[in-house]
């Protein structure tokens, strides 16, 4: 899951990078859930978050997934694209 969720910089700003390329269903429903993760360690408000869904494949589970998730994330999202 490491290659998946990591941390970037740019112009100075450390933006989380959610890499979701290619990935099935169960791998988008995977990384999703490892996402809170790496947003509890940081502050609430703090974090800027770029997903990629490029090629991605859905299904129920993986969007009931990916909704839960963002429920939790909300508070510690700065900004998302």
């Amino acid at each position: 899951m490491a290659e998946r969720i990591r941390s970037i910089m740019e112009n100075g700003k450390e933006i989380l990078l959610v890499d979701m390329t290619n990935c099935p269903p169960s791998e988008v429903a995977n990384v999703a859930r490892a996402v809170p993760n790496h947003l509890s360690t940081r502050p609430r408000g703090s974090v800027l978050l770029l997903v990629n869904f490029t090629d991605a494949s859905f299904d129920l589970e993986s969007i009931r997934v990916l909704k839960e998730t963002a429920v939790f994330d909300k508070p510690y999202i700065k900004k998302s694209a």
